[in-house]
């Protein structure tokens, strides 16, 4: 029976909402939030112990030591190539072969096989080729640098500068991204100092520039330089711009061309995808300054688009030439090339950079991907190459292409990452394939900026005319191909670009710096100087591509940032609110939970759970000066909405001190038992079924504080003796053996991969789950022998079982314990969003109170008969964690500031005892990582200081404590250190003091005992799907 007649009983069910939010977490779907990442960063595990795979030798075991990383690539006996994951390994390659053969994975197949051929390959980084990239950078830019800086392009003809009209430095503001992502920081630093002392001034000249490319090359430019770096006079000159450029928006009916920064006039007629590229430059900048105004003007426009196309367009694909005084489109020629192409790709960027909540984007795209494939895909008659033509006014399709149309394989690709149709990766790949062929068919292995494609006969598949045989250096092709291998992870296209970047470096390299266009690419030798300028779009992004083409996925993941139509990374708006455009909501990503999805492994840390990261420390402070070089030991940091957080190694170096202070007393005290009786230091545990339980419950906070000697011993200890203590007579708590023994085996087989502690999951697992059904809810003992359960329970104790049997079922294959539990929340009969949001609104209106002096904020108890008691456990303070991870996760602002409000008060009360709970460290820790305000960390040094000055026990551990009222508090108010302590306030003080990168909140759920878990993404990830 359920208790609920006291008012503790109130408070034991508020308890259970930390479950039903972290359980809404893990299964909640909502459209507006449902990203399939194609891939996510896979850790660099070091393993504790040698790697076990199945079906190996024992003499192959016994090769695979635990002191050397390397990446094995090897051929099995049947000819299949395997790329296996990067592991702690000393194998010889005929011992490589070996584990490929006894690895049970699919082998990596050729391009054409399968979409799903090489899901199980890791990206890595080719550094060879990052570091190719890094030096071509270097060059062009020194060109620019010694004979242009300051000014829109480098004449290579001249070697002098060109800026014609009205000179935006555009090649300056376009690279400033480039130079951070390839750890260019000298050169960032310097251009980035002259952007902010000179270009206030360039944004006041007379004259006019053209609206489109301003807003993607120069506002694009800030806006994603200052996400990059955080430095506030790159904000202030992009919503300078913004604003200028924004005048000119409504000055007709669709917007002209060109547009004054002085007083917004604008002339010229337009083409549609100048009006329509420049949708998340401004929806990007409300973002940043909180100011709607260039949202709703951008939105007005596409509002206007969108009528076009449902009155006179209903197949989604447009002519290219607008009215702009009438508001029309002209009837004519349908296109993807020069005047059309970045409409489509905008339309899908848009839904992707509203977190997926402005669906309106989603219809027009599939539409318009529907009707390109309708109408404008054509084959060439002898090798059946796929390409897009140009559809004329009386329905034929001419067969012509520009380059700029390769952006399409990238386009459709990333589309159906994010959950479009397998048809459209299957173009995708088509279109990648004869773009690349318009490189691989001509003699210089560049491509023409305008292909003709043959669907008469069985000569030539690709045809150039004299006129279209020149390069310019465009992006379009590598960024499809960066974007197919993220996605299909198939190495082809990594080759196809290494062929490109070679033809570019001995066709166009100069030699006093920087690199021309060329004429002639159907010639072994080009000629030079095709035009005067190097465009800006080669070192913003075509060498950006490059980059990333050879970098790991964690570098600018796909599933984080959107790039605009110049290749700058905006952070998607599931990582912001866009209220309050400070506050980085990158925790939205969990809304991507489902129940039957892929798992991810933990980000290294420290010794063990980080990935290495040279320039680390310069990812958000780019004043120091660094250059970077590329290693085969680094991977470029992740991007993440900025502002980062960083680590504070002299607080961590405390937390993990303390940790080792409490564990040793543990061990030498009361080593495989429940707990340490501190006052007589002796073992402590349940009489007859003792469950080891601070030893368990410990083993992921020793490993993510890089303990590895003592978690290594303590797993050990757990694998041989821990499976003997399960079928003991005694009945155990359901909840307290879920929470800490089966949730810590759990989270620690994540973090280090050893088979025997999910072995020892699973068998208690199954233990525990026998008793789930002995009554209509279950009891609250249960016997592991023969689960019958006894004593009737409180609703958190079977609320708060559920993540770890899901996990679990996740990892085993065995559905019976998900359904189990499942079936447990449908007896409360809603979805856990609901349940949570009318939980939420019942805690606002009958349990919140305030002090008459100060006005803090608290949660009383309810009693039914004597109204609300104005009294609070520390327990409560579980609370604003909790909903400061739903308002991230989508919940109302309301939720934040009654969260902020309430750990104010979690800071400042106190009670007669402590016994070291961690449920306010747990609260500071997620509301620093929310809100980034530094409050919360001060606050957690005072808690820190506290337990260290009145709990730290000189002979080892720590004590509870009474008389906490006073100067000097009493120890041993309790006898035992209870496990919580090492399983959860030292492992939420570490988090706080550590970047967000250490188990991210958007890429993991806590148990109610702080064990994490990988939140569990789609099954239908796009490298899982058959074609």
């Amino acid at each position: 029976m359920i208790k609920l007649s006291a008012p503790i009983e109130w408070l034991l069910a508020l308890g259970s909402l930390w479950c039903v939010v972290n359980v809404m977490v893990l299964d909640w779907r909502d459209d507006r939030v449902d990203v399939v990442p194609t891939q996510q960063s896979r850790p660099i595990l070091r393993r504790p112990h040698p790697v076990q795979f199945r079906g190996q030798s024992a003499d192959l075991n016994a090769s695979i030591g635990a002191n050397d990383a390397a990446v094995l690539a090897a051929s099995n006996d049947k000819g299949n190539t395997y790329l296996i994951d990067t592991i702690e390994t000393s194998a010889t390659p005929d011992e490589s072969v070996e584990i490929a053969n006894a690895i049970d994975i699919a082998p990596l197949s050729p391009w054409s096989n399968t979409s799903d051929s090489t899901r199980h390959a890791t990206l890595l980084n080719d550094t060879a080729m990052q570091t190719d990239v890094v030096a071509a950078m270097e060059w062009a830019w020194k060109g620019y640098r010694t004979y242009a800086f300051g000014h829109d392009w480098l004449n290579v003809v001249t070697m002098a500068d060109q800026g014609e009209g009205h000179d935006m430095a555009l090649s300056l503001v376009d690279s400033l991204d480039t130079l951070f992502l390839l750890g260019l920081l000298d050169e960032f630093n310097e251009a980035a100092d002259w952007a902010e002392a000179n270009m206030p001034a360039r944004h006041t000249q007379p004259g006019r520039v053209s609206l489109f490319e301003t807003t993607i090359r120069n506002l694009g430019g800030y806006l994603s330089a200052y996400h990059l770096s955080g430095r506030p006079k790159l904000l202030a000159l992009a919503k300078d711009l913004g604003t200028r450029l924004c005048r000119g928006l409504d000055k007709s009916a669709l917007p002209q061309s060109l547009v004054s920064l002085v007083d917004g006039s604008t002339s010229d007629a337009s083409y549609l995808a100048e009006f329509t590229t420049i949708q998340l430059e401004f929806k990007y900048l409300s973002t940043l300054t909180g100011d709607s105004t260039y949202t709703n003007a951008v939105e007005t426009i596409m509002n206007k688009v969108a009528r076009i196309v449902d009155a006179t367009y209903p197949n989604g694909i447009l002519p290219v030439i607008a009215d702009s005084y009438s508001g029309r489109l002209q009837h004519g020629q349908i296109k993807l090339g020069a005047g059309g192409d970045s409409y489509y790709e905008y339309l899908l960027k848009q839904w992707l950079l509203s977190g997926k909540t402005d669906s309106k984007y989603k219809a027009m795209y599939e539409t318009a991907v529907t009707g390109i494939m309708d109408k404008l895909v054509g084959r060439t008659k002898k090798s059946g190459w796929v390409f897009l033509g140009e559809l004329e006014v009386n329905g034929d399709l001419t067969p012509k292409m520009d380059h700029l149309v390769c952006f399409m394989p990238g386009m459709l690709a990333l589309g159906y990452m994010h959950g479009m149709p397998s048809s459209h990766l299957d173009l995708a790949k088509a279109l990648g394939r004869t773009c690349f062929e318009m490189y691989n068919q001509m003699a210089s292995n560049l491509a023409p900026e305008i292909a003709y494609f043959n669907t008469v006969d069985d000569s030539n598949d690709i045809q150039v005319h004299a006129s279209d045989a020149f390069n310019i250096l465009r992006p379009e092709t590598v960024e499809s191909l960066m974007v197919l291998y993220r996605v299909t992870r198939d190495d082809t296209y990594r080759e196809w670009g290494k062929v490109i970047f070679r033809a570019f470096e001995q066709h166009c390299r100069l030699p006093q710096g920087g690199y021309s266009s060329v004429n002639h690419v159907d010639s072994p030798a080009p000629n030079k100087f095709f035009r005067r300028e190097m465009e800006s779009f080669f070192m913003a992004e075509t060498l950006k591509y490059f980059y990333l083409l050879f970098s790991d996925e964690s570098v600018v993941p796909l599933d984080q940032f959107v790039f605009n139509t110049e290749a700058h990374p905006f952070p998607i708006q599931y990582q912001w609110v866009l209220v309050a455009g400070a506050i980085c909501c990158f925790l939205n990503v969990m809304y991507l939970a489902s129940k039957y999805g892929m798992l991810e492994g933990l980000l290294p840390k420290n010794k063990a759970l980080r990935r290495v990261n040279a320039a680390d420390a310069n990812v958000r402070d780019a004043t120091a000066t660094s250059r970077r070089v590329v290693t085969p030991s680094e991977t470029l940091h992740p991007l993440i909405a900025m502002p980062t957080l960083t680590n504070d190694t002299n607080m961590q170096r405390q937390v993990t001190a303390a940790m080792s202070w409490a564990w040793g007393a543990y061990r030498k005290h009361a080593f495989g038992f429940d707990s340490l009786n501190v006052k007589d230091m002796v073992k402590d545990g349940l009489p007859g079924h003792d469950m080891a339980i601070s030893l368990v419950d410990s083993l992921d906070s020793l490993y993510i504080m890089g303990l590895q000697d003592e978690f290594n011993e303590a797993v050990d200890w757990a694998e041989s003796n821990l499976a003997a203590r399960f079928p003991l007579p005694p009945r155990v708590s359901i909840f307290e053996t879920t929470i800490r023994n089966l949730g810590g085996l759990l989270s620690a087989y994540t973090l280090c991969g050893r088979p025997a502690l999910l072995t020892l999951a699973d068998d208690l697992g199954a233990r525990l789950h026998r008793g789930l059904n002995e009554t209509a809810l279950p009891l609250s003992l249960v016997s592991l022998v023969d689960g019958s359960t006894s004593d009737s329970s409180y609703v958190a104790e079977f609320t708060t079982i559920q993540l770890e049997f899901k996990y679990l079922a996740q990892l085993t294959g065995k559905t019976e314990y998900h359904d189990t539990v499942e079936l447990l929340m449908d007896k409360k009969a809603t979805k856990y969003k609901d349940m949570y949001i009318n939980a939420v609104n019942g805690i606002m209106t009958t349990l919140v109170g305030r002090t008459k002096k100060s006005n803090w904020l608290f949660l009383g108890e309810l009693d039914t008969a004597r109204g609300l008691s104005p009294k609070m456990d520390h327990l409560v303070c579980f609370v604003p964690g909790m909903l400061a991870l739903g308002y991230v996760n989508g919940m109302p602002r309301s939720h934040l500031t009654l969260a902020q409000e309430l750990v104010h008060t979690c800071f400042q009360v106190c009670d007669a005892f402590n016994i070291l709970r961690p449920e306010t460290v747990e609260s500071l820790m997620i509301m620093y990582r929310v809100t980034k305000n530094e409050t919360y960390r001060a606050w957690g040094k005072v808690i820190f200081d506290a337990f260290e000055r009145n709990a730290r026990l000189d002979s080892g551990g720590y004590s509870s404590v009474g008389n906490v009222d006073q100067t000097s508090a009493t120890k041993f108010f309790r006898p035992t250190m209870d496990s919580f302590f090492m399983a959860e306030t030292l492992k939420y003080f570490y988090l706080l003091f550590s970047d967000e990168e250490t188990i991210p909140l958007y890429k993991y759920v806590f148990n109610t005992e702080a064990h994490p878990f990988p939140i569990q993404r789609d099954q239908q990830q796009p490298q899982a799907r058959p074609n």
